[in-house]
């Protein structure tokens, strides 16, 4: 019986460092994931811009301007144009800034919440969209639009 008690004791002991482990492995993965988030974080902090267009200030960084590069953006920050801040340090563009704050979501996020389409709000935001040349969120766009009426 002895022999028994000792078997399931170590039995026992076995599992609890197979779980023991499984939680080690568990928090090494989620330690690795957060480096991952803060990697990018930092990155961020690093290479942090100011805009301003059409008199209103962003603030982003350049990783967000050049996800989805050849655009504008991109090449604005590219080092390859002479871009010179002002005196407060901004980038200037000179645009309206009413849908720029839903490009920058787009650039950050890969996708956003389109205005209906044969709207207003629809045209501006795909003619800027034009302008700043980020052909996936042009696609995304006439993807939304309905397909013109074929004449009888």
């Amino acid at each position: 019986d002895q022999q028994i008690a000792d078997e399931a004791a170590r039995h026992e002991q076995s599992l609890e460092q197979i779980q023991q482990l499984r939680q080690l492995e568990a928090d090494r993965q989620s330690f690795e994931d957060e480096k991952k988030r803060m990697a990018v974080f930092t990155s961020q902090q690093e290479r942090r811009l100011k805009l301003n267009v059409g008199g209103t200030k962003f603030e982003t960084s350049t990783d967000t301007l050049c996800k989805h590069a050849p655009s504008m953006l991109a090449a604005m920050v590219s080092g390859r144009y002479n871009t010179t801040p002002d005196a407060e340090g901004c980038l200037f563009i000179d645009r309206n800034p009413k849908h720029f704050g839903t490009i920058l979501d787009f650039l950050r996020d890969g996708e956003v919440f389109l205005p209906g389409p044969d709207t207003k709000e629809h045209f501006e935001l795909l003619k800027e969209a034009g302008f700043y040349d980020i052909d996936p969120l042009i696609t995304q766009m006439s993807a939304s639009q309905p397909a013109p009426e074929q004449p009888s």
